[in-house]
């Protein structure tokens, strides 16, 4: 099978399927191309929304104190009320939902997505072909040959 370039038109289709819950074998058979496609499209193009109020993977263990260097401070960080931990703490790790990390790799069909409080990722036609246009643009704008290539084409010309 040849490469078939993605469009606007077939990433608006793979939006409306993966909201539907379809599979990539099933949105691959509707546009005409790889499952694998479709996944590496989903993957490489989805769109992250980091959560309002996030938390860290660590919260329930985190004994941090004091990271607000505010004077008198003995309240547990995760507990502070003047600033949010999770700005400061060089150990913040995100808690993402181990459902973004497999296929599908996005909420866009999750039940949960409502009340979750962790990182999603959904995939949006209208971002994903901005996205995809912009690295294909980057990897047009620069030759990457050493010096040596350059000179022996130089030469050549």
């Amino acid at each position: 099978m040849v490469f078939k370039h993605l469009t606007l038109t077939s990433r608006c289709v793979i939006e409306k399927y993966l909201n539907l819950g379809y599979s990539f074998r099933e949105i691959a058979a509707e546009i005409g191309c790889q499952p694998s496609t479709i996944s590496r499209e989903v993957k490489n193009n989805r769109t992250i929304i980091k959560p309002k109020n996030p938390i860290c993977r660590n919260y329930a263990e985190c004994r941090k104190h004091s990271l607000c260097d505010s004077a008198g401070c003995s309240e547990q960080c995760r507990r502070c009320d003047l600033i949010r931990c999770v700005e400061i703490c060089d150990e913040y790790i995100p808690r993402t939902c181990s459902d973004i990390e497999k296929a599908p790799f996005v909420c866009n069909n999750c039940q949960q997505q409502e009340h979750c409080t962790r990182e999603h990722a959904y995939y949006l036609a209208s971002k994903a072909d901005a996205k995809s246009r912009n690295t294909l643009s980057k990897s047009r704008q620069f030759i990457h040959i050493d010096k040596e290539e350059a000179s022996r084409l130089n030469d050549l010309v």
